[in-house]
């Protein structure tokens, strides 16, 4: 369960897509998988003011020899990365191409997140 979000107290519009990192933290809860680190926060003026959020597991809430790492960028889309046992051993990084829209639907993030969590694999459909 996420706690109010980063910045300052009564300045929602400084993270417009908070409700959006609230929905799929809340998906991933719903799963019984939620990750270990969430980020969530605005990218600085040299990238463009965006929205981000890093999901990450490390090895002791996956089923596997390391990590996973989800990352989401406001106009750039979900990508992912599969760690070793230290999150800065990233072992493969890649775009999430089953999601095709950069605000996917939070349970399909969380299908995506499951297989990724407890298989280790990308779903095999879109």
């Amino acid at each position: 369960m996420l706690l109010d979000p980063p910045g300052r107290p009564g300045w929602p519009q400084e993270l417009p897509h908070w409700p959006y990192v609230q929905a799929v933290d809340a998906a991933l809860l719903a799963r019984g998988i939620p990750p270990g680190l969430v980020r969530a926060n605005i990218n600085s003026l040299r990238w463009g003011l965006t929205g981000y959020m890093l999901l990450q597991w490390d090895a002791s809430r996956t089923h596997g020899h390391g990590g996973i790492r989800l990352n989401w960028e406001e106009h750039k889309g979900w990508s992912y990365a599969l760690l070793g046992l230290s999150p800065d051993d990233v072992l493969l990084s890649s775009v999430l191409t089953m999601v095709e829209t950069s605000y996917a639907d939070p349970e399909t993030v969380a299908d995506v997140a499951q297989e990724l969590v407890m298989r280790r694999r990308l779903p095999q459909a879109r």
